[in-house]
């Protein structure tokens, strides 16, 4: 699974912030890590030393289901940069997570008519095989920017 990635350049040097799924949150400064952290919020904020001059940056899951997030840059409580990225499938174990969501199904179809009482649990089990099916593709962060 490919990590987000949010460049920006300040003071003529490349701060970069990468992201990863498991909450690691690394701060480079032309390619090299000035700070790593592991948080599991959905909102993160940070401060770093460019040249002298204190930058915040802030990372926001904006929308959970989607997979927005959000990267900006402040300069003296100013807003300087904002990018934001949204998640999307690739090719990846496309194959592979249709043939698990196929089985899956065939397993449910035969199960279904034996469980009696317990049948109202079907679209719950439903759901969770389609979550299964579909964790493996993998996700892809196209970065935009929107001028501020």
């Amino acid at each position: 699974m490919a990590n987000p990635v949010f460049e920006f350049q300040v003071d003529g040097e490349k701060l970069s912030v990468e992201l990863s799924a498991f909450g690691k949150m690394a701060i480079s400064l032309n390619g090299k890590v000035v700070k790593s952290v592991r948080e599991f919020g959905l909102r993160s904020t940070h401060k770093i030393d460019v040249k002298g001059t204190v930058y915040t940056i802030e990372a926001h899951v904006s929308n959970l289901f989607t997979g927005k997030i959000t990267c900006s840059l402040f300069k003296n409580e100013e807003l300087l940069f904002y990018q934001y990225t949204k998640a999307v499938l690739g090719e990846k174990n496309k194959y592979l997570s249709f043939i698990l969501l196929i089985g899956f199904c065939g397993v449910l179809g035969y199960f279904i008519p034996k469980m009696g009482a317990w049948a109202w649990l079907s679209p719950i089990l439903f759901i969770v095989c389609v979550v299964v099916a579909m964790s493996g593709r993998e996700r892809i962060y196209n970065v935009q920017t929107k001028k501020t």
